[in-house]
């Protein structure tokens, strides 16, 4: 090429052009595949989420199915049970529940029989109980036995149910709108939120009067 004249047609003045690679027109996975590709693993996120959140609600049934049946009867049954003496408590955190024995009477008439029980309770006092025999533990079985039986399953009951809302969220396509958010948090965050506090309290209660 002489200096002054213009390049012919095809030269390229004494530099390679680029030439993008293979793939490369493809651009980032920023478009609707990707879009799709993020949904799915967040999709999977919330499945693995509740997963995890089933087996550790099967978990804990398991460990307090004792304790739950004799409190709601459908174990062993119930009564009223005559405290005559409480020892050291039985777990070192739980300073208010002590293994008490004492006089167990069925509701149905039934002979008593001697019984331990995990309770808070004092020598003399009547509490109301859950029993399966002399050689098994009883429960209390009122209202505040009850509510101290299901603190722990609750847990995981309240946050399983934040699974269908966000799953709405992170499988369905698009910026969340005002309704949207709204139906999240009416149907999903509030009620989760209502059922860990319940579970809170009756953890408390658990504690204290059980």
């Amino acid at each position: 090429m002489q200096q002054g004249t213009e390049p012919e047609p095809g030269e390229t003045g004494g530099y390679t052009p680029y030439q993008p690679g293979p793939g490369a027109e493809d651009g980032p996975s920023t478009g609707p595949a990707g879009s799709a590709d993020d949904d799915a693993r967040r999709g999977r996120g919330v499945l693995g989420f509740a997963a995890v959140l089933l087996v550790i609600l099967g978990l804990v049934v398991i460990g307090e199915r004792q304790e739950i049946g004799r409190a709601y009867g459908v174990t062993g049954e119930q009564g009223t049970l005559y405290v005559e003496a409480c020892g050291r408590p039985r777990v070192a955190l739980e300073e208010q529940r002590s293994i008490c024995s004492g006089t167990f009477t069925p509701d149905d008439g039934g002979a008593p029989y001697p019984v331990d029980a995990l309770l808070a309770a004092d020598p003399g006092d009547r509490v109301t109980v859950g029993a399966d025999g002399p050689d098994e533990t009883a429960y209390r079985a009122d209202v505040w036995g009850r509510l101290g039986a299901i603190a722990l399953p609750l847990i995981p009951i309240g946050l399983l149910w934040l699974v269908p809302g966000l799953w709405s969220v992170f499988r369905t396509p698009g910026v969340l709108d005002r309704g949207r958010r709204l139906r999240f948090l009416a149907f999903s965050v509030m009620p989760s939120a209502l059922i860990l506090a319940v579970a809170g309290a009756a953890f408390l209660v658990a504690v204290l009067t059980t």
